[in-house]
């Protein structure tokens, strides 16, 4: 969840699930980022990056 709450812990979803993996799951984490890319064909380095960029353009 460390990319909602800030904790550094991306692996950690701290009971909330994980966002595009668990049924119901918010949290986003790494699990999350390897979906997401699983989905779309590309790597989780890529997933991640590409919503870096996105952030950056629109935050």
């Amino acid at each position: 969840m460390c990319y909602n709450c800030g904790c550094g812990i991306p692996t950690d979803d701290h009971g909330k699930g994980h966002a595009g993996v668990d049924p119901g799951g918010k949290a986003i984490t790494d699990k999350t980022f390897e979906a997401a890319g699983i989905a779309f064909g590309m790597q989780t380095y890529t997933s991640k990056i590409n919503t870096r960029d996105l952030l950056n353009r629109t935050v």
